[in-house]
């Protein structure tokens, strides 16, 4: 999966920290490339470069970065761009930028690289805590730029975009009863900033999709009505449809964290993909899933396997990069898929993402524990693939309808024991030559009904000597029973 506007590595408005500043990295998508900088913060200089620069500046794409092998890339591309503010060369970044969103460019992993080149410009460094003294100059340099372009719809949105960061920075990465009265005024102070800033920007006559994405911040921080915030969506999406910044923030907005009820973002991540349809729209599902991994309620609300087929469309469109393989590593731990994430550790290597996975060590488990479950989990997924071919057969059908029937009884046994969870669900089960139940596997996670189900079984052939099953068409036979509690509930 991917990201977008604060870090879609988190997409957009990260959801992996709540409560968190607005500016982080896009995890998956967004992937830009890098080159070595200097980690000390150069002094300010005074007199901004007015050199013509389009036979550097745009050139700057040929740096070698590597997004595909690299974990750091991104690091070293914002510091490879920081270090051309720092120089003010105001043409370079010009160029970088206009090249990026006339062109629609995307980096080779899909991300946009118009969205990478702002979020590299958001704050002082990357991955180093910022200084009042660090915000100041960084903020002065970008009012520099305004001030020497004053047409230069980037220079605009990078300072509108510093100030929203700036702003979370205030507020701090806790809850809000964990915020001073001090961190909300200024917190307040630099969205209305940013809103300033943004309303002039929209006078000028360059348009950019980061515009939305940027105003999209405020009006998460400012706490729009959802009606606002979907028109706001709405007019992003006009003025080009596949930035998918734009869905990451929206999904975002949507979480009960913010403004939404359980489940918005799962539901509009379905509408939104299935109105794009196709293969573009599983991989617009991916990029959404990605923006609220984190969010363990709402992440659980997607559909797995459709997340699966974005991803790997994304892969076959683009390639993916290492860090959008240690998302969906950590996606398939999320979905308990050991197949998937086993696949992916596979091509990560040793080159674990920080931002993914926090420390070595949670790293490491998960590696191991995929490593472990993957041979039987892909047994388990054969044996159910047996299963439903034996029922496709017009002798397997007539045998699964009977089995079914002999559960009945011990459905009725076992119906109350379900409590309020009367999910449909299905048994995968092994008879014997002799009708004995050999094996059992089930999607529904251990829960009174299914160990009653199992208990009852094996007691009915201790008590009357009798196998439960008639014998099945030959030995070692797999098939696929589905049984619905709530309808024997209401039988009782």
């Amino acid at each position: 999966m991917s990201r977008c506007i604060l870090r879609l590595k988190w997409a957009c408005l990260d959801s992996r920290r709540s409560m968190a500043h607005s500016a982080l990295p896009f995890v998956i998508a967004t992937l830009l490339m890098a080159s070595t900088h200097a980690d000390v913060l150069a002094p300010v200089d005074n007199t901004p470069r007015t050199t013509q620069s389009s036979s550097v500046a745009c050139n700057f794409d040929s740096l070698d970065f590597h997004e595909s092998t690299d974990v750091n890339w991104f690091r070293n591309y914002a510091g490879a761009l920081a270090d051309l503010l720092r120089q003010q060369d105001f043409d370079q970044l010009d160029c970088i930028a206009d090249s990026a969103r006339s062109k629609k460019a995307r980096f080779s992993s899909g991300g946009w690289k118009l969205h990478e080149i702002y979020r590299s410009l958001d704050e002082p460094q990357k991955g180093v805590h910022a200084t009042e003294e660090d915000w100041n100059d960084h903020l002065t340099r970008l009012e520099r730029w305004v001030s020497a372009k004053p047409e230069s719809i980037t220079a605009r949105i990078a300072l509108a975009k510093s100030y929203a960061s700036y702003a979370w920075d205030a507020r701090g990465k806790g809850y809000a009863d964990t915020v001073s009265d001090s961190g909300w005024r200024l917190f307040r102070q630099r969205l209305e900033k940013a809103k300033s800033i943004l309303d002039d920007a929209a006078k000028l006559r360059t348009k950019c999709p980061e515009w939305y994405v940027v105003m999209q911040q405020v009006a998460l921080g400012q706490g729009w009505d959802e009606d606002s915030a979907s028109t706001l969506f709405e007019q992003a999406v006009a003025l080009e449809p596949r930035y998918e910044c734009y869905y990451q923030m929206q999904a975002n907005f949507l979480l009960p964290k913010w403004t939404g009820e359980p489940g918005d973002s799962a539901r509009f991540a379905e509408k939104t993909a299935d109105a794009v349809g196709g293969t573009q729209g599983d991989v617009l599902y991916f990029w959404i899933a990605a923006q609220i991994e984190r969010e363990d309620q709402e992440f659980k609300r997607l559909l797995w396997p459709r997340i699966q087929k974005g991803f790997e469309q994304l892969g076959k469109e683009y390639g993916h990069s290492i860090t959008q393989l240690n998302l969906f590593a950590r996606m398939a731990i999320t979905e308990v898929d050991a197949i998937a994430a086993d696949t992916a550790f596979k091509q990560i290597g040793e080159n674990w993402d920080q931002e993914t996975w926090r420390t070595e060590k949670y790293f490491n488990q998960s590696k191991q524990w995929a490593t472990g479950m993957a041979p039987s989990e892909m047994r388990q997924r054969s044996l159910i693939q047996e299963a439903t071919n034996n029922t496709q057969t017009p002798e397997g059908a007539r045998y699964q309808k009977e089995i079914e029937q002999r559960f009945a009884p011990f459905m009725r046994q076992c119906a109350q024991t379900a409590g309020d969870d009367r999910r449909k669900f299905e048994f995968v089960i092994e008879i014997t030559v002799d009708g004995r139940l050999q094996d059992a596997l089930t999607n529904h996670l251990p829960a009174p009904i299914t160990n009653c189900l199992m208990e009852k079984i094996a007691m009915s052939e201790v008590n009357t000597k009798q196998k439960p099953f008639p014998p099945p068409p030959h030995a070692g036979y797999w098939l696929k029973v589905e049984l619905d509690a709530s309808a024997f509930v209401a039988a009782n």
